[in-house]
């Protein structure tokens, strides 16, 4: 039995320890203080106690030596960080307990701060896309002039936040001085402090799941994101699995391979955002961690691939071999289909049996607690009110299927 800790693990954690559970693993959670200001939507869906074999909460640096001592008493297989913002306390615990193979203490802000993400890029001489950071939100005198000298659009967000929390579309310094005064401040109970302004990238947006160990880096999955713009706000609206024999794979593959390196991510997992342009790949951001959407996007790369982030953790644990590039040809097309409610509805059931019609449905979350009324259009991810996997040997089917969600959702079919 391996023994796996997991360090505020809040992102996909029911399908996290389902997983793990089913391959007889023994799961261990630590969380910290931060937990405790989770609002109660974030409590229902990511603080799951219950799920694991042995809880520990820290809830002041103070408590730590004791929890490390207690630590000891288990014969860890592996330490995974579970949150964007708890990498420091992942790294702390990881060398407090001497385990190895582990991330280095001293580059835990490559990792968790996405300003110095994209600066230890430039140190390891990789393209990054312009930045400022903008603290206690002001802007000083120099950064207005800077922004003089910027074309926009530009792109704003939280320094440390994940599904797209606070990011907007800015056109001129107006909207960015409007935007700071409503800034979000708090994100998974992890206060906010400052914000990253960056030049905004034209390309397509991808996203690169993997697991690492001892350096060297296991891509288990390559998405393709369409997303839609309405206003300000960027909405998902579909994530494709993206096939080992296009080109686009490797490029992103060998891409965020040097990303993961420079960052000093050497072990274990990560969902890396990045763009493909003209100019080349540009690194978004590297959360890492488990992929999100409630473990949807690794159950869609299980069934077109049979592999994902926790196989390719077990393979290593299990001395056994990781599947390379020519064994991983897609056995299928996947979607997750991320539904919207445009418009606003009060939101009495979900006609799940309309999905089930569909020849390339799979499953679905249902994200919200009904009923639920929608009050305004979605701004985030947050607002999605169910993800849906599609899945089918048949491309066009596929894509009849999605044409066909478009429709529904356009005219609310599935919301009773």
């Amino acid at each position: 039995m391996n023994t796996l800790l997991f360090v505020d693990p809040l992102i996909s954690v029911s399908y996290l320890c389902t997983t793990f559970r089913n391959n007889n693993c023994k799961l261990l959670a630590l969380y910290g203080a931060e937990i405790n200001n989770l609002n109660a939507e974030e409590k229902r869906i990511r603080f799951r106690p219950d799920l694991f074999d042995e809880v520990f909460l820290l809830n002041s640096l103070e408590e730590l030596p004791a929890i490390i001592e207690k630590l000891q008493t288990y014969q860890i297989d592996f330490i995974l960080n579970g949150e964007d913002n708890s990498v420091v306390l992942t790294d702390l615990v990881a060398e407090k307990l001497n385990f190895s193979p582990r991330n280095d203490c001293r580059t835990s802000l490559y990792r968790s701060n996405k300003y110095e993400m994209q600066n230890a890029l430039i140190a390891a001489g990789i393209e990054a896309i312009p930045q400022m950071l903008i603290e206690n939100k002001k802007l000083n005198p120099e950064q207005i002039n800077t922004l003089r000298n910027w074309d926009p659009p530009w792109i704003i967000k939280p320094n440390n936040a994940g599904c797209s929390v606070g990011l907007q579309l800015i056109n001129n310094l107006e909207e960015l001085e409007a935007y700071l005064l409503k800034a979000p401040t708090l994100y998974l109970g992890n206060p906010i402090t400052s914000y990253l302004l960056q030049e905004y990238i034209r390309g397509t947006e991808y996203f690169v799941d993997s697991f690492s160990a001892n350096g060297e880096h296991f891509t288990t999955s390559i998405v393709k994101y369409e997303k839609l713009q309405r206003g300000a706000h960027t909405i998902y609206h579909t994530a494709m699995n993206v096939n080992p024999k296009e080109n686009e794979f490797s490029i992103c593959k060998e891409y965020v391979t040097r990303v993961l390196t420079a960052v000093g991510l050497n072990n274990g997992f990560a969902h890396t955002e990045i763009f493909l342009s003209k100019k080349g790949p540009r690194l978004i951001e590297v959360n890492p961690r488990l992929s999100g959407a409630e473990g949807m996007i690794n159950r869609m790369s299980e069934l077109v691939r049979h592999y994902s982030q926790p196989r390719a953790l077990l393979n290593y644990l299990n001395h056994q071999p990781q599947p390379t590039l020519s064994d991983n040809s897609n056995n299928a097309y996947g979607c997750i289909y991320f539904l919207q409610a445009f418009e606003a509805i009060n939101i009495r059931g979900y006609a799940e049996h309309k999905l089930k019609e569909l020849a390339s449905y799979r499953e679905h979350i249902l994200l919200k607690v009904l009923p639920h009324e929608i009050t305004q259009a979605p701004a985030h991810l947050t607002d999605t009110i169910c993800y849906i996997l599609l899945c089918n040997s048949d491309q066009a089917t596929l894509e009849k299927d999605i044409k066909q969600l478009e429709l529904m959702e356009k005219n609310n079919e599935l919301f009773e």
